[in-house]
């Protein structure tokens, strides 16, 4: 009687943890920016104030490259470049050129990226505790 071993892998090649690898969009892409997606194929691009980012590049990369993207519903601490000024416990949202800024007090509806773990300077990286993006909507 001939034995049949079967051998079962788990099939998950198509999911990813808390980073993924995409490709630089048509421009560079700076380290610790937030990252949107391209409306191209599977590339990213830094995020703008009014964009919803889905993750913060850990490396830099020339248009075309590829690069490192840690997801905002990353379990880990993650570090961002700050446009602006923040205090630990801060509500932090997409600011220009990839950076995170506090939550403004004009009126609009904002995206909260996460919380400022620390204090930071203008310009400088801050430690957040990240989360997937939630609106936040101010009527003055």
């Amino acid at each position: 009687m001939k034995s049949i071993l079967t051998i079962f892998s788990n099939c998950a090649g198509h999911t990813h943890g808390s980073h993924i690898t995409y490709r630089a969009g048509e421009t560079a892409v700076a380290r610790y920016r937030l990252v949107k997606l391209s409306p191209d194929d599977f590339s990213v691009a830094q995020a703008g104030a009014d964009d919803g980012p889905i993750g913060i590049s850990t490396d830099e990369a020339a248009p075309g490259e590829m690069l490192d993207v840690a997801l905002l519903c990353s379990s880990d601490t993650l570090s961002v470049k700050v446009s602006g000024p923040v205090q630990a416990g801060d509500i932090l949202v997409p600011a220009a050129d990839g950076c995170a800024q506090t939550l403004p007090t004009a009126d609009g509806t904002y995206l909260q990226i996460g919380i400022a773990l620390k204090n930071a300077a203008t310009a400088s990286l801050v430690e957040i505790m990240p989360c997937l993006p939630i609106p936040h909507t101010i009527n003055n």
